[in-house]
């Protein structure tokens, strides 16, 4: 099959899966109509309302090529759609997993679309809950952001001072298995994959959006301990003054153990050594 079939195929298929989404879609909201507003059925319908319109938002961005839409055009709050998020995770995670979210308030505006960074945490999330396996353990979800981009070990002398300021985070960590220098390494490459079951194409595309958007990843993993990756992206629009700043800032210094060496690598994924 040429690439231009394939690509011809591959469309067709995604076309053909928006269509069973908007299937679920409109049966959800017909279940709704007949059920209660505060129910418990009516919120797990309202999910998968949710969740069927994220799908069907990345079925057409890859039905257009990934062209820019009008929501890449605006700026969003990266704790609110964390926040938004939560509900559909604690329901589709398995039970032995606990999430935690710390959320910061107020945050400066990430100038990306809501899609794709619903599209990085709800990958980095489930890897995150994968690692687990069949133990009980914990995923935690933390937002914020530093003024003067201060990453602590993760900023290095060599760093323009500029490139880093105003900086909006995302960590997602674990209490799983953690992984390996080799594992470390390799994890955002395409079609890697440590599970019998994966196609190594979730981490991969969290690594291109990430790049795409001008931000960075940096990964702290320690063998049968966990793993802490965290996610920065340049804010779309700062507080300017300082009443308008947060009254308690996080500073990504203290959020991960003290490393050894940074190495960022051309995609801007940062791979960090332990001490």
């Amino acid at each position: 099959m040429s690439d231009e079939s394939a690509e011809l195929r591959t469309k067709e298929l995604v076309h053909d899966f928006r269509n069973i989404l908007n299937s679920i879609q409109m049966c959800s909201a017909m279940a709704l109509m007949d059920l209660p507003a505060d129910s418990a059925a009516a919120e797990m319908f309202r999910e998968i309302q949710a969740a069927s319109t994220q799908g069907g938002t990345l079925c057409g961005q890859m039905l257009d090529g990934n062209q820019p839409t009008a929501d890449d055009l605006q700026g969003h709050d990266l704790s609110a759609i964390a926040r938004e998020m939560t509900s559909m995770f604690h329901h589709s995670l398995p039970g032995t997993v606990t999430l935690d979210c710390s959320l910061a308030a107020d945050m400066p505006l990430v100038a990306m679309s809501a899609s794709r960074l619903r599209q990085i945490l709800t990958n980095l999330v489930t890897n995150a809950a994968q690692s687990l396996g069949t133990h009980s353990g914990s995923v935690q979800i933390r937002t914020g952001w530093s003024e003067r981009g201060d990453c602590g070990p993760f900023a290095t002398a060599d760093d323009d001072q500029s490139r880093i300021q105003n900086q909006v985070y995302l960590e997602v960590s674990d209490t799983g298995c953690g992984m390996d220098e080799a594992t470390k390494n390799r994890v955002f490459d395409p079609h890697f994959t440590t599970k019998a079951t994966g196609h190594g194409l979730g981490m991969a595309s969290v690594s291109r959006i990430v790049a795409e958007n001008g931000g960075t990843i940096h990964i702290d993993s320690r063998v049968g301990i966990g793993t802490s990756i965290l996610v920065t992206f340049p804010c779309g629009a700062c507080p300017t003054s300082r009443e308008d700043r947060l009254p308690h800032r996080t500073r990504i210094a203290r959020m991960l153990s003290p490393v050894r060496s940074v190495v960022i690598a051309d995609c801007g994924v940062v791979c960090v050594n332990e001490a």
